[in-house]
């Protein structure tokens, strides 16, 4: 499986996609925004059989290899704390990621709105 992924890596639809990432990051880190590190375009979420061009850009980040490294270890703790979170937790947890999600966004307007 993993020797078909990396082949699927060097399609050029991927490498297309993969420009469009970068090109919108201006070839930078989104998360630190380093211009001199590895850039890796990220998946923050997986579909199961999707192609990795698939993707809708929104869910497609460009990360140096440390932010990269770094979201994957805050992934796996995110995943621990949540196996470990009953029903009521769940629901909590929910409602205040709407509310960091709608921030984020209303950020992200207000910024390209001042541009």
């Amino acid at each position: 499986m993993a020797s078909k992924y990396v082949e699927m890596l060097k399609d050029p639809r991927w490498q297309k996609k993969r420009l469009e990432i970068l090109s919108r990051s201006d070839f930078s880190c989104e998360w630190c925004d380093s211009k001199d590190k590895t850039l890796h375009v990220h998946h923050t979420i997986y579909y199961k059989n999707a192609a990795p061009w698939e993707y809708e850009n929104c869910v497609l980040l460009s990360l140096c290899e440390d932010c990269h490294q770094e979201w994957h270890k805050l992934k796996t703790e995110i995943d621990i704390r949540i196996a470990l979170m009953n029903s009521d937790e769940l629901e909590r947890m929910m409602d205040f990621s709407d509310l960091l999600i709608n921030g984020k966004v209303a950020e992200v307007i207000i910024k390209k709105s001042a541009a």
